[in-house]
């Protein structure tokens, strides 16, 4: 969870990544 903003939003987690693209330690990337 580095540079990575983490928003409870209802019964949903919104995640929003700070850069425009950011790759997990799986090698996920998330747009």
């Amino acid at each position: 969870m580095n540079n990575m903003n983490i928003k409870p939003l209802a019964d949903r987690v919104l995640v929003e990544p700070a850069a425009a693209e950011t790759t997990t330690a799986s090698g996920i990337i998330i747009p």
